[in-house]
Order: structure tokens, then sequence, then C-alpha cells
């Protein structure tokens, strides 16, 4: 079933949820990182770091929890988390002001705690839906 907001996005520059909602969990390669603009909920454009990846259409903005994840994996260093495979799975936050909305969240290693300021969140990918 497809995300509504595939259906009223349009060409939306950035990747979200209902691009990967199909193929989730997917692996990607990192090629290469920027700084760009979005549009904040409040309505002021604010900066955000993105992650290109190789042979991918669009750029994953990194939220501070995506930030952590990674990371984790790879070093706080940004510099070397370009060439590096992350995984991306589909989820939706569980807690705080946005529950309820889809996002995608970085694999996390075994054992990796969020800090207490992060959204919780629960999976919503295939490898879920497999368990059930």
């Amino acid at each position: 079933m497809a995300h509504w907001r595939k259906k009223v996005s349009g060409g939306n520059p950035n990747l979200h949820v209902w691009d990967i909602e199909d193929v989730s969990p997917v692996t990607v390669t990192i090629e290469s990182d920027s700084m760009g603009e979005v549009h904040s909920d409040e309505g002021a454009d604010k900066a955000m770091y993105f992650l290109h990846f190789k042979g991918g259409k669009k750029p994953l903005g990194v939220n501070a929890v995506n930030g952590f994840i990674i990371a984790a994996h790879h070093g706080n260093d940004t510099d070397n988390w370009i060439g590096k495979k992350i995984q991306l799975r589909t989820a939706t936050l569980t807690g705080g002001p946005r529950a309820g909305t889809d996002c995608i969240r970085v694999a996390m290693p075994d054992g990796l705690e969020l800090p207490g300021n992060c959204h919780k969140f629960r999976w919503t990918d295939k490898i879920e839906k497999g368990r059930k």
C-alpha cells in the first residue's frame, strides 16, 4: 500500500519514508554530504545536513537521532562517513508531540541506547512485518 504523502508530495527533493516504504530496509552507500535548507513546520527555512547515496536520486536530511546512530556505526567525523554503508528503515514515532508520524531511521547497532532526549520509535518495515 502506498503512503498517502507519496501521492501529494509531487517532486519533493529530499528522501522521505514514502520513498523507501516498499523496499525498507535498504542498504545504501554514502557518496557525499552537503549543507542545505529545509522549510520547517514553523514556516521558516533552517539549515540541514544532507547525505547523498550512491545511485540515489534524493538526499536524506540528517536529524539528531539518525546522526547519533550513524556516529555509533562510523564515528563522529563526518568526513569518515563517505564510502560507508548504512541501512535505512521505516519507523513510526511513538512519543513526543509528533507521535504517530512516519519517518526514516538508520538501523541501530546491537545494544545502542538512544539518549533520553531522542524521540522513541518503532520499526514498521518488512523485518518487523515478518515477525507478526
